[in-house]
């Protein structure tokens, strides 16, 4: 199929692959991965592509073999003419940070399928066609991320097996890869990105569009105003309401059109973030807490108790310092994270936003161990395990326990570390599905912190906690 002829699809998801993706597959050595690929393919009706000049660069490992007809069967291999690949480079701004001429081709490509009404994404390892890809507003996906989306979506419980299993071996490949190049990043950048595998592996979605509920007892308050909220937040999202729900909440009517802006404001913030936009991200978001924290006096100084307006904005400034936070992360500001996690916090106390509040605790602990203010960290710690046990979350108190050991051993306290194993051990026995990941996230802070030995250590004690062995 030539590259004019290629059209995005319709109503089906599409991704488009570089080659590392491929050779790392091979390197693992895993067998029948086309047979179980192609039927994933089949099942999930998503369309995959290679441009044929990365394609040349694996035609040793795929082309002339038997493999070769089951991988174009899986996947089109679409021509991308060398012309445009030139003109591509004439337009860059600085021509000698450009990915090579076989991964340019496949930004061409990704070009062409764009479309408002299909979702598609580049798959790949390499950082400077990941760079390359996002300034072209491409999305992108690693390759163990793409594996593991594909076993989330599917439905047949022995193909998820197989490509969950897949996933860590992918996984593994591509953290021994990294530990053995030793790359080396500014501690900030190496926070942001365990915060983000932090939010990731913990599966914390932090939006300002939350599924409610309909149904509530009438006669109960507290229920009532959880009914407010729930019709508030309708009409934030620009739904209509009856005339009945519109008169519960008519008394605060004008306080939520101030909120609305602040929302709009809230997402121009996250789009400016998502261009890396960092500072101007940050002077609004500074703009939106200061209306945010007056129209919240505003509320609180009446004195009502069970006020919605008063616990809506609580939510709401909640969620927006916890994204300042993590933007101020991005730029080095650690104490001004940490100042923004703390208002998460007690915001999130306020709204009930349990998730949020551990979430934010978490990442406070990070900080701590990052600065190497190891006191301060099992303080943070204790106090994660605590409230976990108190919000019944087993996850999280695991968490706290293996942050708190971890700490305990970079301070020199191994008694204390050794003395919390047997909690540790039992949690992961009882967590069985998410403990390789709980465990590959506290690898990650080893990782971070420099001890590449003892990070591999706690990644393959992670593989040894997949649940059901595959082959």
């Amino acid at each position: 199929m030539d590259l004019e002829a290629v059209k995005p699809p319709k109503d089906a998801e599409y991704y488009i692959f570089d080659a590392n993706f491929f050779i790392t597959i091979q390197q693992i050595n895993t067998i029948d991965f086309f047979k179980h690929f192609l039927q994933a393919k089949s099942k999930l009706n998503w369309n995959f592509y290679i441009s044929d000049q990365v394609f040349k660069e694996i035609k040793g490992i795929y082309y002339s073999s038997e493999k070769s007809k089951i991988f174009q069967k899986c996947v089109s291999i679409i021509p991308v003419d060398n012309g445009k690949i030139q003109k591509l480079k004439e337009k860059a701004p600085n021509i000698h940070q450009l990915p090579q001429n076989p991964d340019l081709s496949l930004i061409i490509l990704a070009n062409k399928l764009k479309s408002p009404k299909t979702m598609g994404y580049l798959v790949t390892d390499d950082f400077k066609l990941n760079e390359f890809a996002e300034k072209n507003k491409i999305k992108v996906l690693s390759c163990s991320a793409f594996i593991l989306k594909v076993a989330y979506n599917l439905q047949d419980r022995l193909l998820k097996r197989y490509f969950l299993k897949l996933r860590r071996q992918v996984q593994k490949a591509e953290i021994e890869y990294v530990l053995e190049r030793k790359d080396i990043y500014p501690p900030h950048q190496k926070l942001s990105w365990l915060i983000e595998r932090a939010i990731n592996v913990s599966e914390e979605k932090v939006t300002f569009q939350e599924e409610v509920t309909e149904k509530f007892d009438e006669d109960n308050v507290e229920e009532r105003i959880q009914q407010e909220i729930w019709l508030a937040k309708r009409v934030l999202l620009g739904e209509k309401l009856s005339k009945r729900q519109g008169e519960a909440i008519e008394y605060f009517r004008p306080l939520l059109d101030k909120v609305k802006e602040q929302l709009r404001l809230l997402r121009k913030a996250q789009r400016l973030i998502s261009q890396n936009q960092t500072f101007q991200a940050i002077e609004l978001l500074k703009e939106v807490e200061r209306i945010l924290t007056n129209l919240y006096f505003s509320e609180k100084a009446k004195f009502i108790p069970y006020n919605a307006p008063e616990i809506l904005l609580a939510e709401i400034l909640a969620r927006a310092n916890f994204l300042h936070a993590l933007n101020s992360l991005q730029i080095g500001g650690i104490p001004e994270a940490k100042r923004f996690f703390d208002n998460t916090v007690m915001f999130g106390l306020i709204a009930k936003k349990q998730s949020l509040v551990l979430m934010a605790m978490l990442l406070t602990a990070l900080i701590f161990v990052f600065s190497n203010r190891w006191k301060e960290a099992i303080e943070q710690y204790n106090l994660v395990i605590e409230v976990a046990k108190d919000f019944n979350d087993e996850q999280i108190w695991l968490k706290g326990l293996l942050g708190q050991s971890i700490v305990q051993f970079l301070s020199g306290s191994y008694r204390d570390a050794i003395s919390n194993l047997d909690s540790i051990r039992d949690l992961l026995e009882k967590n069985p599905q998410k403990s390789p990941l709980i465990l590959e996230e506290f690898g990650d802070i080893f990782y971070a912190l420099g001890m590449a030995d003892y990070a591999l250590t706690i990644y393959r004690e992670a593989l040894e906690y997949i649940p059901t062995r595959i082959r």
